[in-house]
């Protein structure tokens, strides 16, 4: 409210919201509610933008770096893009051209051709939204996330094992490869903390207060401890 009528002029869209609820920002307060920017989670890094495979780094909205806890605030990951991803344009130079620098590393991909059928991607997609939003969104409960896993594990067989020259191929790649992660994640964590709420367990377990780190090929995942920080 101290912007006063400098408001309209600096954040044009918001005020042209508010005001069709007949809010004033320049002298009335704006309501708010809490909600799950994103993902909480992404790719696990160290301190140099760095996962456990060479030569791949992540930084902003992919990365897992807890620089911000648990739970990522809005705008917070523009801050980690431009911090994290200097760090790693510099550690990536430093690997080119410094003292032990060695040659990048090269992609092969060797992916056999499938004998599967492919299922139509469009039907894919839709159903993967429509269920994640259903069974793995505010609410979640623990026979529905399993019958999630099961249709993930489905299309996934159909899918996954495709090679696609088109971007909406590869997005739907994406969306099974992540909303199977979420899944399974979910069902793992027989708990309600932050955002994940399960009505079979309304509840914060002690014992569940970790990081959950999930690999390609294991079932379990790692968990990390929760670093208190006092202050």
């Amino acid at each position: 409210r101290h912007l006063g009528d400098k408001f309209a002029t600096r954040f044009p869209g918001i005020y042209q919201m508010v005001r069709q609820f007949d809010i004033d920002p320049a002298t009335q307060t704006i309501p708010i509610h809490p909600s799950a920017h994103y993902m909480v989670g992404g790719v696990r890094t160290d301190d140099h933008g760095r996962t456990n495979i060479q030569g791949l780094y992540a930084a902003g909205e992919a990365a897992c770096t807890g620089l911000h806890g648990a739970n990522r605030l809005a705008s917070n990951s523009l801050l980690e893009g431009l911090v994290f991803g200097e760090v790693a344009g510099r550690t990536c130079g430093e690997l080119i051209n410094g003292e032990n620098a060695h040659s990048p590393v090269k992609v092969i991909s060797d992916i056999r051709p499938s004998d599967r059928s492919e299922l139509d991607l469009a039907d894919v997609r839709s159903s993967l939204r429509s269920v994640m939003w259903r069974h793995v969104g505010i609410e979640r409960q623990g026979e529905h996330l399993k019958e999630v896993t099961e249709m993930f594990d489905f299309w996934a067989r159909y899918t996954l094992d495709k090679i696609f020259d088109d971007r909406a191929g590869w997005e739907v790649q994406n969306l099974l490869t992540v909303g199977a992660l979420i899944t399974r994640a979910a069902a793992w964590r027989e708990e309600s903390r932050g955002c994940h709420y399960r009505l079979d367990y309304r509840e914060a377990q002690d014992a569940l207060r970790v990081h959950n780190v999930w690999t390609r090929g294991q079932a379990e995942p790692g968990t990390v401890a929760v670093i208190d920080v006092a202050g």
